[in-house]
């Protein structure tokens, strides 16, 4: 029984493979256009700052960042095309028929197949419920930490009312 669930999970990870490293390209892709973006704009500052014929001569240095970015961005279209068509592929498809399609990514396959492997699981509706409730805690955690973020926010704006309240009533009284 656990071979054969381990057989059929591998299976479907192998079918997930390439969808994976295309969603991985196009991440990397995405986030070196957004690093030369940010350059981009710092750059910018720093030639409004500059100020004379210096600030003529770095405008032509934005030229090929420019450039890169359009460049980046013509690859970033060309991943994300690249990546509907292994998403759209018979193989792809015909592996998510059977399959929960929220638990058919590289990365959850391999989840539900460690699990089995530990033993932590016997049967792949065990590791499915286990994987939900580990999101649902994991959803819970966030906004416990969001509302932590949330009450300190409060508390800072509190502490600085109280202390313009002081200086308030202290510039008050000074008056009197």
């Amino acid at each position: 029984m656990k071979e054969e669930l381990l057989t059929y999970l591998s299976n479907k990870r192998n079918l997930t493979v390439k969808v994976a490293e295309a969603e991985n390209c196009l991440k990397n892709k995405k986030d070196e256009r957004k690093t030369y973006f940010i350059f981009l704009i710092l750059f910018g500052f720093f030639i409004l700052t500059a100020g004379g014929t210096v600030s003529y001569i770095l405008l032509f240095l934005e030229i090929p960042i420019i450039l890169l970015i359009i460049n980046l961005s013509v690859q970033v279209n060309s991943l994300k095309k690249d990546l509907i068509a292994k998403q759209s592929s018979q193989d792809y498809l015909k592996g998510m028929e059977d399959f929960p399609s929220k638990f058919y990514d590289y990365a959850t396959l391999g989840h539900l197949m460690r699990l089995i492997q530990v033993n932590r699981v016997k049967t792949l509706q065990e590791a499915f419920n286990l994987l939900e409730s580990r999101a649902y805690q994991g959803r819970l955690e966030e906004i416990s930490k969001q509302n932590l973020a949330y009450t300190k926010k409060i508390n800072n704006k509190s502490k600085t009312n109280t202390f313009l309240n002081l200086l308030t009533v202290w510039s008050i009284w000074k008056k009197l």
